[in-house]
């Protein structure tokens, strides 16, 4: 694999899993410091002490902050996985549109 072709690769996927931390801060589920500590240290692969620094708190509470978060949002993925619907198919239409028609097939006549 050509190594220009890796790197590229490389800065989408970081780009995408920042992308991804970006809209939990959005939605209110994790906060700007949780943000630069996941960002900093699951996407760049830098310290958590460096990170810590950065946001200026010391190593057990970025720890701490940073287990919190990222629990935060795996029950967010995982309650969103449970509540997915099971048919890939939109319902396209409702009980009674349903019903409509199968009465006006049979000519309104119910068995």
């Amino acid at each position: 694999m050509d190594a220009g072709f890796a790197e590229m690769e490389m800065r989408e996927e970081q780009d995408d899993r920042v992308e991804n931390f970006r809209k939990h801060v959005d939605a209110g589920r994790i906060s700007e410091t949780d943000f630069h500590l996941l960002v900093g240290t699951l996407v760049y692969g830098r310290r958590l002490s460096e990170c810590a620094e950065d946001v200026g708190l010391n190593y057990q509470a970025a720890k701490k902050r940073r287990q919190r978060a990222g629990a935060a949002i795996r029950r967010f993925e995982e309650l969103s996985k449970k509540n997915a619907p099971t048919c890939p198919h939109p319902r396209l239409f409702t009980r009674s549109v349903l019903m409509e028609a199968n009465d006006k097939a049979s000519g309104g006549l119910r068995p």
